[in-house]
């Protein structure tokens, strides 16, 4: 009986997530548990890519460079923007519109409870935010079509994210999740098992995952998100199910015969990306919402 090394590998980098943030929490600095997240995420997707690579859709230099500077570019201004805001944003919220016998309970919640219920709450923001990102005209031509535009499937996907995307997410799934007072080591957490899904899911494989796609966000079903006929597969983070719940799953043996944006004329240059200009020329097609095959 072979081994099937996909979700193998996938599941074997959780627990040692799940072991950084502890000892982030048992050093005193939480940031330690997002650099386990990003790092162990970063390791099996150049794995996954490295050793079982796809034959299609590999990114190439220049995919690399663009991805690198629209991110550093998104967390510079990110930092700047919100950074002071969710320091202060916990300690505004349960002393001036939280009771506190509330507050009190759920910082009791063991850790054990209070993670499946951050992630789920965390997770299921983003699938929401996700889909509203492809339905509105606004956020799709000048925001979100930045992360489909390319025709590369890999790593540097899991960059290119424009940094007024970086400000919706954060403001809103943090202030949502942080209206529940859960403890701020249990957010990092689930952030960082969050950040391990994004970027492993955006490995370009010839790994198959099988049945674990209907309940995690591998790459052989996130692939699907990025057919330009298809709108499908919008969970993003670790988890799948959301898909499954909104009636948007889409499962294929297969992989897609084209990824990237039908009509565009040619992608945005960084600068225009960070300027949040529209597609050049995309179809009118382009951000609407596509039906989910039979």
């Amino acid at each position: 009986m072979s081994i099937p090394i996909g979700p193998v590998l996938y599941l074997s980098g959780i627990p040692v997530v799940l072991l950084a943030s502890a000892l982030a929490v048992n050093f005193g600095n939480l940031w330690l548990a997002l650099l386990g997240g990003y790092l162990m995420a970063l390791g099996v997707t150049a794995l996954m890519s490295g050793l079982w690579p796809a034959k299609k859709f590999r990114p190439d230099r220049r995919d690399y460079r663009e991805a690198l500077f629209i991110v550093a570019i998104a967390l510079m201004l990110n930092e700047l923007l919100f950074g002071p805001f969710a320091t202060h944003l916990s300690g505004l919220l349960s002393a001036y519109f939280l009771p506190s016998p509330y507050v009190e309970m759920v910082r009791a919640l063991p850790f054990w409870v209070a993670l499946p219920v951050a992630l789920v709450l965390y997770e299921g923001i983003g699938y929401l935010l996700h889909r509203i990102s492809h339905a509105w005209s606004p956020l799709w031509q000048r925001v979100h079509s930045v992360h489909h535009e390319v025709e590369h499937f890999g790593v540097p996907l899991s960059f290119r994210l424009s940094y007024a995307e970086f400000f919706l997410h954060q403001m809103t799934r943090l202030l949502l999740v942080q209206l529940t007072q859960i403890d701020s080591a249990v957010i990092v957490t689930v952030i960082a098992l969050a950040t391990y899904g994004v970027f492993v899911s955006h490995a370009n494989t010839s790994l198959r995952f099988g049945r674990m796609s209907r309940y995690l966000n591998t790459p052989d079903f996130h692939v699907w998100h990025h057919d330009p006929t298809l709108r499908v597969n919008y969970s993003i983070g670790l988890l799948s199910v959301f898909d499954r719940l909104g009636g948007t799953q889409h499962d294929s043996d297969s992989v897609p015969d084209r990824l990237g944006i039908d009509g565009l004329a040619q992608r945005r240059s960084v600068l225009e990306t960070v300027m949040l200009r529209p597609l050049h020329e995309a179809s009118d097609d382009s951000s609407r919402e596509y039906e989910r095959p039979a």
